[in-house]
């Protein structure tokens, strides 16, 4: 098995987003096998759950479980280009009151599609990755005292552009190197809500509001990496840090909105409504392993979890990769 300078950047920046940095996934396949035909296409399963809480007052944990498929062709070494598409679905019920055997419960359901083209180039020095990911969203929550039906359906059109280096910094041989990874970028995002609340039982009170933002922002990944060769198999163990930065919004940035009866004004940018568009001022930190076989497929499995946002989130992630 060869390895190469884009290898070692490839293992670690496998699942720093998904399914926008899917392609890099595949990517990571098409550039790191020593068979005797050279692959152009690879086929990527991704398999996620994440958990925050959806009302703040209390216990309410919600769990979504996500999929997704990567599609990548690769016209050259340096050239390749990916489709994906993702769902994500959620599903949580809390108990609210009990009182003389009679219980309530707040219930919400969330659930998102949305589809991605990415495309990468590598140079002898530097990488460069730009992506267009549209997502579409829905959200249905029921509270008590008072009751609150909630309904929020959300679309959100993101552009990425990004230039990434790799630099190896301990090679003990071509088979075992640590190297450190950067990379920089910018995103513009465009994101419509409607928010609709029905209040009250018998004398109900319907409140709606549609919502437009656009937003621009810069983020920054580093992060460390070590490849190891083993005779027919390679592995990667990563850890990385992602921190993103407000350039500028315009329009709404919040919106009240009913969490466990009490109707407050909440950040649209707080990583619950707008999936793929950057958080100002917060990160991410993610630990994995990415394991390479010489037979034609790839491993990789993560666990992050979000800094420094208003819906503090952990995430697991694994992918199966095939390229022929």
């Amino acid at each position: 098995m060869n390895n190469t300078n884009n290898e070692n950047r490839m293992s670690r920046k496998s699942t720093l987003k998904f399914p926008v940095k899917a392609l890099l996934i595949a990517y990571f396949c098409l550039t790191t096998a020593d068979i005797n035909a050279e692959p152009n296409n690879s086929l990527t399963l991704l398999l996620g759950q994440s958990s925050n809480d959806y009302f703040e007052e209390f216990p309410s944990s919600l769990d979504t479980e996500t999929k997704g498929f990567v599609y990548a062709y690769s016209f050259s070494d340096s050239l390749t280009i990916s489709v994906s598409t993702q769902e994500s679905d959620g599903n949580g019920r809390w108990l609210a009151t009990e009182r003389d055997n009679f219980s309530t419960y707040n219930r919400a359901e969330t659930e998102l599609k949305s589809y991605a083209i990415s495309s990468s180039w590598s140079g002898e020095i530097y990488s460069f990755d730009a992506s267009f990911n549209n997502s579409e969203a829905r959200e249905q929550s029921l509270s008590w005292l008072p009751r609150v039906v909630e309904q929020l359906e959300s679309d959100s059109k993101v552009f990425d552009f990004s230039v990434s280096r790799s630099v190896d910094w301990l090679q003990f041989s071509d088979a075992n190197q640590l190297s450190f990874d950067w990379s920089i970028g910018l995103q513009h995002a465009d994101f419509e809500a409607e928010i609709i609340d029905v209040i009250g039982t018998e004398a109900q009170l319907i409140v709606s509001s549609d919502i437009q933002l656009k937003q621009l922002s810069s983020f920054v990944d580093v992060g460390l990496s070590w490849w190891l060769e083993r005779s027919n198999m390679a592995w990667s163990p990563y850890v990385s840090l992602n921190w993103n930065f407000e350039l500028d919004t315009t329009g709404q940035q919040s919106a009240i909105l009913s969490r466990g009866g009490d109707a407050r004004p909440v950040n649209l940018l707080d990583g619950r409504f707008t999936n793929e568009i950057n958080i100002p001022d917060s990160g991410e930190w993610q630990l994995g392993l990415a394991l390479l076989f010489d037979s034609g497929w790839s491993i990789d499995v993560s666990y992050s979890q979000t800094v420094s946002t208003g819906y503090p989130t952990d995430k697991m992630l694994a992918s199966v990769s095939v390229f022929f």
